[in-house]
């Protein structure tokens, strides 16, 4: 309960911190005005995110090691998604007067971002639940290939997140979780699959031996019976 409180104390109180208009972490232009405030707002929401995913399951029993990647993955996308859409709003796409330092380039990159934000957000939140591991490895593998996409658009040339800033960190900081899952998701595949035939593999061998021995005691009884059969000829 407690870290549920902390969790939604610090998500309602971001978007105040963030906000350029009340000017605490983040200055007019979205750049960074003081830096501890910045960092460590956002470093207090990780910390509640990750135990929050821990208390989700210990009481739901979950065992998948991606469950709080997957937690972190929905929440910066989410941020790209919130951010992306804000600035969409600043840049008035619709109305390109008086804003002639961003041309079309930069507002459809911007929408991208939003998409590509909510989209992996909603995804992430999905997978995170579940315990079977390869549909989680193919997930990552997909928000992986998403995000790699993510990074070259939103953040080079004339993407909205070319500038340090929250749209900078979140896209980065989702592609880098986006690559860790679908990196330990394929090492647990690989464990998982060279478990498997260990056992089968010990499973054959312990089983020669006994169809050996079924075979000697097979033998030993077909002995028993014939000689049964020739003491009376014997007679």
């Amino acid at each position: 309960m407690c870290i549920s409180i902390v969790l939604a104390f610090w998500a309602a109180g971001l978007p105040s911190i963030n906000n350029p208009s009340n000017r605490l972490a983040v200055d007019a232009d979205r750049g960074i005005r003081n830096a501890n405030l910045y960092f460590f707002s956002w470093g207090s929401l990780a910390v509640a995110l990750m135990l929050s995913s821990s208390q989700y399951q210990s009481n739901y029993s979950l065992k998948s090691k991606l469950t709080t990647s997957f937690f972190l993955l929905s929440a910066s996308s989410f941020v790209v998604f919130v951010n992306a859409l804000d600035i969409l709003d600043a840049l008035k796409c619709k109305d390109r007067s008086g804003f002639q330092d961003f041309d079309d380039t930069t507002c459809n990159r911007t929408k991208f971002a939003m998409i590509l934000g909510i989209i992996c957000a909603i995804l992430s939140l999905m997978v995170a639940g579940l315990s079977a591991v390869p549909i989680q490895g193919l997930v990552g593998i997909l928000l992986l290939a998403s995000w790699a996409c993510g990074v070259s658009y939103i953040t080079f040339g004339d993407g909205p997140g070319n500038e340090l800033g929250n749209l900078y960190f979140a896209t980065w900081i989702s592609f880098i979780l986006a690559m860790s899952i679908a990196a330990t998701a394929g090492k647990l595949m690989l464990h998982d699959g060279a478990a498997s035939g260990t056992t089968a593999a010990a499973g054959g061998a312990d089983a020669e031996p006994a169809n050996k021995n079924k075979k000697e005691e097979a033998s030993s009884d077909d002995a028993e019976e014939e000689a049964d059969e020739e003491a009376p000829e014997a007679k």
